[in-house]
This record gives C-alpha cells, sequence and structure tokens, in this order.
C-alpha cells in the first residue's frame, strides 16, 4: 500500500509520542518521586524536538523530490542544521538545572523508536 509522504509523517510522529510517553512512564516508575518531572521535561523537550526535525525532514525529502537539480548541498546543510539542533537541545538539558539530562537523551531516541515502529507496520501491511 502506497503511503504519502503527509501519511508517512504523521504515523511516524504519533509512533514517536506513544514511544515518548512510554520512556515517562518507565522513567516515572524508575524515580517513584519529584525527580521524574524533570525526566519527563526532558523527555518532552527531545521528542517536541524531534517532531521540529521530522517535519523539516519532510519537506526536504518533497523539495529534492519535487525538483531532481536541488543542488548537492541543499541536503547536508539541512542535515548539518538538524544536527546542531540537536546538539542546542543537550546543551540547554545539561544546563538548565530543572531538566534532566537523561530525559533528553532518552527522548532523543523515540525518534529512531518512531521510524523503526513505522517500518515494522509497513512490512506487517505488506
Amino acid at each position: 500500500m502506497e503511503h504519502t509522504m503527509k501519511e508517512t509523517l504523521r504515523r511516524m510522529i504519533l509512533n514517536m509520542w506513544i514511544a515518548a510517553c512510554v520512556v515517562t512512564v518507565a522513567g516515572a516508575l524508575f524515580y517513584r518521586n519529584a525527580e521524574a518531572l524533570p525526566f519527563a521535561l526532558g523527555v518532552l523537550m527531545s521528542t517536541a524536538l524531534n517532531t521540529g526535525k521530522a517535519f523539516w525532514l519532510g519537506r526536504v525529502v518533497t523539495n529534492v523530490a519535487k525538483n531532481p537539480g536541488t543542488p548537492r548541498t541543499y541536503v547536508p546543510l539541512q542535515y548539518l542544521l538538524r544536527f546542531a539542533l540537536t546538539g542546542g537541545v543537550l546543551y540547554l538539558a545539561f544546563m538548565l538545572p530543572f531538566v534532566n539530562q537523561w530525559g533528553a537523551i532518552a527522548g532523543l531516541f523515540t525518534f529512531h523508536a518512531g521510524i523503526h515502529a513505522l517500518r515494522w507496520a509497513v512490512a506487517k501491511e505488506a
């Protein structure tokens, strides 16, 4: 079954937020005190970043698909900008006292969890 880019992004982002909820609940069970809130804030911050990166990546893929003559520097530059944003969020997580660093790091993995869950769902449909 062929999916549009918009549908694929929607499913991937939904999977990312489901993974973020699972990680947040696991963190709450691990901490069992007020430390669970900074952990949840770190997960929220990173997952929000991942949502923005997913939309941005979708826009890049759409632009490249529409314009095959897209300059070679466009895609790597977009990648480096997304990478720099990730570094910025990690920097904030390590500098702000009310954000748990482990929560921010765990939240970054929701992007990969969303991709793998989407791949698994598409393979299951086929």
